[in-house]
């Protein structure tokens, strides 16, 4: 099951490292462990829709679970903080 998790809007020149460590800046350490403890982060990468495209970049994160205790105490606790309505489309 793939949940989103957040978005960050950033230069098309930063890479991937970069842009979990402003994921990790914007939503908090705390979330960021959280998700990385429970599955794997995910990471899809869009024209920017606020500023200008050919510069920016959207990034939506999503979480890969799967059905294991620790998935189970994350979703009781973090379910809150993620999108349930935003769904994984593997086909855009």
């Amino acid at each position: 099951m793939k949940l989103y998790c957040g978005h960050i809007e950033c230069k098309w020149t930063h890479n991937d490292r970069l842009e979990y460590i402003y994921f990790r800046q914007k939503y908090g350490n705390k979330i960021f462990d959280a998700i990385n403890t429970a599955g794997d982060m995910t990471a899809r990468r869009y024209n920017s829709q606020t500023l200008p495209a050919d510069t920016y970049k959207r990034v939506d994160f999503y979480v890969d679970l799967t059905d294991t205790k620790t998935t189970t105490v994350f979703l009781l606790k973090w379910a809150w903080r993620l999108d349930k309505e935003k769904i994984w489309d593997p086909t855009t």
